[in-house]
């Protein structure tokens, strides 16, 4: 593997990125003050398992308590930078700012004002694309709610987080090399329907599924999924190689399901029209 192949492996598998939602920059009205304003509504928000990331609670409210350093390391916000985005969202009336004390240091924290941001949120995604969901008072209500119990975050949390994370680019990376090996050029829309899958089946199911899509000559992601679809329902099969019996080769029963039987000889059939063969 040359260096840009390693570099091409590595942009299509890593998860080191920062992504928001654009509609942040417009409430903010500013290219970094929208990227810090998506930082702090991701810390209000809750984990995955629906507990609250938040850790300070003073005079009645949660508070996020980060130096500038912690910013950067999160979101790449330099030290300049975060102080001139939080004035920005100050003014616009969406976050409010104190000095408290963190481990031992005065320390600027930061509140999401809920109710000015949910109204901002509302005319903007209105506006955008004539969302009709909760009301406001609905919305704000919900923020509020996920963000009444406080949990610590240990160290144990953050070892297990980034564990998983190791594991699951490792198994992302085996997945994306079978593919390019047996079908052909990952593309950006292939890219995100393999990454859907391997959060939806395992990841020997996803290569053996693409191996047999190869086998049959159907080397596309519509019928590696449709394969995986069928297993899902009718059980997977582990043992696809072909067994002795008696001094002679026999092969396996089938574990593709009638409909992708279909499906495969369906295509063979329109290659052999429009080729005349295999």
């Amino acid at each position: 593997m040359n260096n840009f192949d390693e570099f091409l492996l590595w942009e299509r598998t890593t998860r080191d990125s920062i992504d928001f939602k654009k509609i942040y920059v417009d409430i903010a009205g500013d290219l970094v003050a929208g990227l810090m304003l998506s930082q702090i509504v991701f810390w209000y928000l809750p984990d995955k398992n629906g507990n609250s990331k938040m850790r300070v609670r003073k005079d009645g409210y949660d508070w996020i308590a980060k130096s500038n350093a912690e910013w950067y390391d999160e979101i790449r916000i330099t030290e300049w930078q975060a102080p001139r985005a939080l004035n920005i969202l100050e003014e616009k009336g969406i976050i409010e700012k104190r000095l408290y004390k963190f481990d031992g240091a005065p320390t600027i924290h930061i509140r999401l004002i809920q109710d000015k941001f949910m109204e901002l949120w509302e005319e903007l995604v209105h506006d955008l694309n004539g969302f009709e969901g909760k009301s406001k008072i609905q919305m704000s209500e919900s923020l509020n709610s996920l963000t009444e119990t406080t949990t610590e975050i240990t160290y144990k949390d953050i070892d297990d987080v980034v564990n998983d994370a190791e594991q699951k680019n490792s198994e992302t990376a085996e997945v994306f090399k079978a593919y390019e090996s047996e079908i052909g050029m990952l593309t950006s829309f292939v890219r995100d329907d393999v990454l859907d899958a391997i959060e939806l089946y395992p990841k020997d199911w996803i290569i053996e599924a693409i191996k047999v899509a190869a086998k049959n000559n159907a080397r596309k992601w519509s019928y590696v999924e449709a394969v995986l679809k069928s297993w899902k329902v009718n059980g997977y099969k582990t043992d696809v190689r072909a067994n002795k019996q008696n001094g002679k080769s026999k092969q396996p029963k089938s574990y593709l399901s009638p409909g992708l039987q279909k499906m495969l000889e369906e295509e063979k059939a329109e290659r052999m029209r429009l080729y005349g063969g295999e």
